[in-house]
């Protein structure tokens, strides 16, 4: 027994090693041996805002400290309100692939192509492209672009792969086989972020820079999300699903990296209107729990400007007219829910 157990031992261990993929970097293993991951019951995930975007098939989205960056075959610039205020054709940029931006510069990935493009976000010119070393060539299906202090974060979905580069010189440093298919990626707080599954269950992924494995995930509420950034204190996803249906939106969400802890579902909504509105303004609340409804407005920032409480669960009337124009950011909060919605004072 115990001479079979051993000869079973080395024959799973010789398996493994025949298995095992390693590019440039560290084998994590395979997907059985990834850590134990925490699945969040609770996702904060109330659409604040959103809006549809001009392209058949968007894909990436980034934020350069004024207005939202999306991409097709052209770059897409809107407001926060969801204007539209430009559209422009940069060389090279393929159709599909991720983007970020750092500080004067667009950094996209074409799918197809596997190249990794800078361009100067004032003049559109290219300051660099390079080729992305995927691991199988001629069926690259580079997506993933996150910039992160002086490296590009990029993925192959295909082939689960994680991959950085060299920002100046476009020299694969790090490579991991991550065993997931992970198309857009993201530095938040210094923190590599992907989502992965987005055509079947949208999933967002922790991953450690150090050796590409997973730390943590969550569900992600939006469908078919090609992109993703953080602004201030909101999250705000790409969904483009024109295949299934879907809507072809960018949608502003309550922050969701930070507690994981606020849910909206059926148990709680909020209505609104005017909205935009010149001041006054009717809330329109349901709940399942028959409590105190407590009512905080915050401006952009954050910080608390009124705070109400209602024995109601019906209605209440809110007066901002003592405030600028601007948007303001209503919270309600009934029992263990609560909710996020965007107030315009014009």
């Amino acid at each position: 027994m115990i001479k079979n157990i051993i000869i079973l031992t080395v024959f799973l261990f010789i398996q493994q090693s025949l298995n095992a993929q390693i590019i440039n970097g560290v084998d994590i293993g395979s997907l059985s041996s990834l850590p134990t991951q925490t699945i969040h019951p609770l996702v904060a995930c109330d659409t604040i805002f959103s809006f549809p975007v001009s392209a058949s098939w968007p894909c990436g989205l980034a934020y350069d400290g004024q207005y939202l960056l999306t991409r097709y075959t052209q770059f897409y610039k809107y407001d926060l309100s969801g204007n539209l205020i430009q559209s422009y054709t940069m060389p090279g940029l393929g159709s599909y692939g991720g983007l970020d931006y750092n500080g004067g510069y667009i950094w996209a990935v074409s799918e197809q192509s596997a190249l990794l493009t800078k361009f100067d976000a004032v003049s559109h010119v290219v300051a660099a492209q390079f080729n992305i070393p995927t691991p199988t060539p001629g069926n690259a299906d580079v997506w993933g672009c996150a910039y992160d202090n002086g490296f590009v974060w990029v993925t192959d979905y295909n082939d689960s792969t994680l991959m950085r580069l060299n920002a100046t010189t476009g020299i694969l440093v790090d490579s991991f086989v991550i065993h997931r298919p992970i198309l857009p990626l993201k530095i938040i707080n210094n923190e590599l972020y992907g989502l992965g599954n987005v055509t079947t269950t949208p999933t967002l992924f922790h991953i450690n820079k150090i050796n590409g494995a997973i730390l943590d995930t969550m569900p992600w509420c939006i469908d078919y999300p090609t992109g993703f950034c953080k602004i201030l204190n909101h999250t705000w996803s790409l969904s483009s699903s024109p295949l299934g249906g879907g809507h072809l939106k960018i949608y502003e969400l309550d922050n969701l990296f930070t507690g994981f802890s606020e849910i909206n579902n059926e148990n709680i909504s909020l209505v609104i209107y005017p909205n935009p509105g010149n001041g006054i303004y009717n809330f329109e609340f349901k709940s399942i729990h028959e409590t105190l409804i407590d009512i905080r407005i915050t401006d952009a920032l954050g910080n608390v400007i009124k705070h109400l409480s209602s024995p109601s669960i019906e209605k209440l009337q809110v007066d901002l007219s003592d405030k600028a124009k601007g948007v303001y950011f209503a919270k309600v909060i009934s029992g263990n829910y609560c909710i996020t919605k965007k107030i315009v004072v014009n």
